[in-house]
């Protein structure tokens, strides 16, 4: 069964002033620069999780890129990763699953924990910052049923503390540095001069 990748998207994003999704990072949208990151050979097809704008975001996204609408958007972060993996566990063996906002993780970084994932199949492959597991990260299918049952603002972290025994981590430090304002991004392409 492929590995496909979920890019949680579908957020109101009240701290940034307009849609972030569609927030300009070096000539593309923010959305589209994490599709890019993210899109290697080792990934069967990427997936985009929307809610908030999720019009507006589609007419932009890579032609080559799925979006899934979760309906629950508005309860939460875990509600639009379980809408996720309902709609993916039937074509997925493995999922991939980052946020949109995590703009510095890069793609030798997806590359790695792709490579991880099919050397331990049966593993959850995690990003690691401050010795904690976090996403992007990598989920078997045996651990579908309890990313579908999230609920609230809780994503996959709870997962990850609740199996750490079968988590395998590399190391992201920039998998902290996430853009949740417009200062954020500005931070963040200043940085990149």
């Amino acid at each position: 069964m492929p590995l496909n990748a979920i890019i949680l998207a579908a957020g109101k994003s009240t701290r940034f002033n307009g849609i972030k999704q569609l927030a300009n990072l070096n000539g593309d949208s923010l959305v589209n620069h994490t599709i890019s990151q993210v899109d290697c050979p080792t990934i069967n097809h990427v997936y985009i999780t929307l809610g908030a704008h999720s019009c507006r975001v589609m007419s932009q996204l890579h032609e080559h890129v799925s979006p899934i609408i979760s309906q629950n958007w508005e309860l939460g972060m875990g509600h639009s990763l379980a809408d996720s993996v309902n709609e993916l566990s039937q074509s997925s063996g493995r999922l991939l699953v980052c946020l949109a906002d995590q703009v510095a993780v890069l793609p030798n970084h997806y590359r790695q924990l792709t490579e991880l994932s099919r050397q331990h199949p049966d593993a959850i492959i995690a990003s690691c910052v401050n010795d904690r597991a976090c996403v992007p990260a990598i989920f078997p299918r045996r651990f579908f049923t309890p990313l579908s049952q999230l609920q609230g603002d809780q994503g996959a972290k709870e997962i990850l503390k609740q199996h750490a025994a079968d988590v395998v981590t590399v190391n992201c430090p920039c998998a902290q540095q996430d853009i949740d304002t417009n200062e954020d991004l500005f931070m963040y392409q200043q940085d990149k001069l």
